[in-house]
């Protein structure tokens, strides 16, 4: 799915499917973290959105390298995955405590 001879085309249509490669990943770390940290994560995916925009926009050029500008949305990319992290970890420390108290009974 790719042209032969078209390098800008090529480049467009790579840059597009490394956003879609990175949407569900995007999504449900935004879901998920966005139920305990609301504004952090709403904060966080608009500047990953537009990193991830600013990536398209020099990939689109026909010059591979001007995409690097777009590492901006590990800004918000990464703070996203500590929080989920973090969220994890809070979520299986309470459980092995709920499962304690109930092995007690």
């Amino acid at each position: 799915m790719y042209h032969p001879t078209d390098k800008l085309f090529n480049c467009i249509q790579r840059g597009h499917q490394n956003y879609l490669e990175v949407l569900p990943y995007f999504l449900m770390a935004l879901f998920v973290g966005g139920l305990r940290y609301p504004r952090t994560y709403t904060a966080c995916g608009v500047i990953f959105l537009l990193g991830r925009l600013i990536y398209f926009q020099g990939y689109s050029t026909g010059d591979p390298g001007k995409r690097y500008k777009g590492s901006i949305s590990m800004i918000g990319g990464l703070p996203m995955i500590l929080g989920l992290l973090v969220f994890g970890v809070q979520h299986l420390v309470a459980s092995v405590r709920c499962t304690a108290c109930t092995l007690r009974r």
